[in-house]
């Protein structure tokens, strides 16, 4: 397995960024989560214009910004359906930009792949805090740190264990060992902060199977845009890990189906009428 100032510097910025997140899924104060998605939005932003034209800065900036609004500010009873639908439409931009690489209209649909990520992980942070339970905290504590658990417990396998590629022409470096080893930490560490959060522990299983294979597929997709764009990452701003891309790109297309799901399966433990 490759060591070294690379890993040291990976496993450092892996929990620096760890910790940054999970100060702002537990913070009391709303203002905290909500500056690290307009940060985050940002970043992702700028890195997205460098991957597919400075031309579309601008117009997707402002794309992203109406659609985290309609996202946030959407009647509570409807919001996951809108974020699912707003994936969907920015999921197939991003593949159809990874083949063809044309159409203004299509970058902009990276609009709802960037604000369906981050807007629908925002949504459930602020829409199912839990006073009464272990944690007193949030549905978030599980759609997100089962993702984390599922990447990092990917990249060692991976790296010590991997012989048979996932997904050779689009991302030679991923195997199907570590792809196991993500959907089992993920579904793992799901179970176990949902049975914390007053979860049913079938339902914790769940999401965290949801968030390993649709996160996973997330990665490939970035993965594939990278590709087309001919270029290894998407920034360099996180040491070890690249771009701010690199780090979500996995998140940006589990969170939405994981929201809907805890939605369907758990209303009580979210505040809104339903």
């Amino acid at each position: 397995m490759a060591g070294g100032p690379n890993l040291a510097r990976r496993i450092l910025t892996g929990v620096v960024l760890a910790a940054v997140a999970l100060w702002a899924v537990t913070s009391s104060n709303f203002i905290v989560p909500v500056a690290l998605v307009a940060v985050t939005t940002s970043a992702c932003l700028w890195e997205l214009r460098r991957l597919v034209s400075e031309a579309t800065f601008a117009p997707l900036t402002l794309a992203t910004g109406l659609a985290l609004a309609i996202i946030l500010f959407s009647p509570d009873s409807v919001s996951p359906t809108i974020s699912i639908f707003l994936w969907a439409v920015g999921v197939l931009a991003v593949w159809y930009w990874s083949e063809n690489r044309r159409g203004l209209v299509v970058a902009i649909g990276f609009a709802g792949w960037v604000a369906a990520g981050l807007g629908g992980a925002l949504w459930l942070q602020n829409r199912t805090v839990q006073p009464g339970s272990f944690y007193s905290w949030s549905l978030a504590l599980v759609a997100l740190p089962c993702l984390w658990a599922g990447d990092s417990l990917a990249y060692f396998v991976g790296k010590v264990a991997g012989r048979h590629k996932l997904a050779p022409s689009i991302s030679p470096g991923k195997t199907w060992e570590g792809a196991i080893a993500h959907f089992v930490g993920s579904t793992v560490c799901a179970t176990l902060f949902g049975l914390g959060c007053g979860l049913d522990g079938w339902a914790g299983a769940a999401c965290g199977a949801i968030g390993s294979v649709a996160g996973q597929a997330g990665d490939l997709l970035e993965s594939k845009l990278k590709r087309s764009a001919i270029v290894k990452d998407s920034g360099d701003i996180l040491p070890g890990h690249g771009g701010v891309l690199d780090r979500i790109d996995s998140m940006l297309v589990a969170v939405p189906p994981q929201v809907l799901f805890l939605w369907l399966v758990a209303p009580s433990m979210f505040h809104v009428k339903q």
